[in-house]
């Protein structure tokens, strides 16, 4: 891991989060045809969009890719189907 990424402390709460943030983007592009903003997905679980939320995808994700355009950051499904 770089030593210049913050990370929130990994907890219970982080990790549910993380799951819900991958399940959502399944769901949304997978089965919906839908990319959706990382930020909608971030407002569902009362939290708020950071960089230390995106390096936090990023790095957690692997299925996940994120995408930056115009100042909105966008998240897509690249992983196998989830089971």
């Amino acid at each position: 891991m770089r030593d210049d990424l913050k990370f929130p402390d990994i907890n219970g709460e982080a990790i549910r989060y993380l799951t819900r943030i991958r399940q959502e983007v399944f769901e949304s592009h997978e089965r919906r045809g839908i990319i959706p903003r990382l930020d909608n997905i971030m407002a569902s679980l009362s939290e708020p969009l950071s960089p230390e939320w995106i390096d936090y995808v990023l790095c957690y994700i692997p299925d996940v890719s994120v995408m930056p355009v115009d100042g909105q950051v966008f998240v897509a499904w690249k992983g196998k189907p989830c089971t």
